[in-house]
């Protein structure tokens, strides 16, 4: 093991459990790590090139991303969008989208977030975010998608106006029914 290996797993490690955050944080994940920092990983090189490398376009967008916040009346649904234009105007791609759904999950009530990215006229991914018992991939099968319990997605077709009403309140629905732990 070279420090630059451990160095790399070390990121992907720290990458896919969102910096210790998602559920998918375990003691091996610490254990893994400490062996990897041992072997020379550098903890503040990777936070660096992780967390405090943006271009200010991506803050840029960041902003307009955010600036579409949406909560349903009990707050525990927060929806944000993002358009091709934005994405074109900044000269970026779906890539530097990647984290935005972080700071929409960090809103204190807020159990879900749906990211709506239009992909072409008309058609939008839908990335959920969930936390506690929310189940996300469980909410993306209903709607023809998939993936897993804290993170999914799913496609959906028609005009924004209509599907920025429609697909979050089907979402608190199923959200709120009887069995929402399993949702």
């Amino acid at each position: 093991m070279t420090p630059k290996i451990a160095g790399l797993l070390y990121c992907a490690i720290v990458s896919d459990t969102g910096s210790f955050q998602f559920s998918n944080t375990t003691a091996q994940s610490f254990q893994a790590c400490y062996k990897l920092v041992d072997a020379g990983a550098d903890p503040i090189q990777t936070s660096e090139a992780l967390f405090h490398n943006n271009l200010p376009e991506k803050i840029k967008l960041l902003g307009r991303v955010l600036s579409t916040l949406q909560m349903n009346k009990n707050g525990d649904i927060a929806v944000i969008s993002m358009f091709k234009k934005d994405l074109k105007a900044l000269n970026l791609s779906e890539i530097d989208t990647e984290d935005i759904t972080t700071l929409a999950r960090s809103i204190k009530s807020a159990i879900i977030v749906l990211f709506f990215k239009e992909m072409e006229a008309e058609v939008f991914r839908v990335s959920i975010r969930s936390k506690a018992d929310a189940h996300a991939a469980a909410i993306a099968e209903h709607f023809g998608g998939g993936g897993h319990t804290h993170a999914a997605g799913f496609t959906v077709y028609g005009p924004y106006e209509k599907l920025i009403k429609d697909v979050p309140a089907t979402v608190e629905k199923l959200l709120h029914k009887k069995t929402a732990a399993s949702v």
